[in-house]
């Protein structure tokens, strides 16, 4: 199969396993590497000393997997207008309270809830799932010996930066990625 038939399948099936965007990029480093270094180098990464660990990863995907040659990014769409049945409350007291909370009955809560976390299933393990999946289906089709990884903002890459190159956004100056269709309301994975 040719290059592009290659990509077009993956993004295909990325696509049918329910991810919202999908593109892929080049292995090499991505373009805020030296900033992301400098930003280790003034300290500003404060007591998350995993992130100056495994700087050498985040600058460079094939220290990761060193015959790396394509990541592919994917996005999933977390808008929803109203909380998700089986959402997390927070009672006027501040005491958390796990409480069912059938479509269509909402309550005003005393505290607010970002809206990534309304679901009632942690999107590591939605993302991971269908990242899984991808992972095994990419290797699978590959030639002989293709193996893959896969991430949702708990392994070593600068996601962001991977993400506007397979172009599935753009990183603006408050440095989040927004998509032009979906916002900022997305997750990012990488395979």
């Amino acid at each position: 199969m040719n290059p592009a038939d290659r990509a077009g399948e993956i993004k295909r099936r990325a696509l049918a396993l329910g991810f919202d965007l999908v593109g892929i990029a080049t292995a090499r480093p991505p373009g805020h590497s030296q900033e992301f270094q400098q930003w280790l180098a003034s300290g500003f990464h404060g007591e998350m000393g995993y992130m100056a660990k495994t700087s050498d990863k985040r600058v460079d995907p094939t220290r990761i997997l060193a015959d790396a040659r394509s990541v592919v990014v994917v996005g999933l769409n977390y808008f929803s207008e109203t909380p998700r049945e089986g959402t997390r409350s927070i009672t006027a007291d501040g005491a958390d309270a796990q409480e069912r909370v059938p479509p269509g009955d909402i309550r005003p809560a005393a505290g607010r809830i970002a809206r990534y976390a309304w679901g009632a299933r942690d999107y590591h393990d939605v993302m991971d799932e269908k990242l899984k999946r991808l992972a095994a289906a990419i290797s699978e089709s590959g030639e002989p010996g293709t193996r893959s990884l896969w991430y949702v903002d708990t392994g070593p890459v600068l996601e962001r930066d991977l993400a506007q190159r397979a172009g599935i956004g753009f990183i603006v100056k408050h440095t989040n990625l927004i998509n032009r269709r979906l916002g900022n309301w997305i997750f990012v994975g990488e395979v």
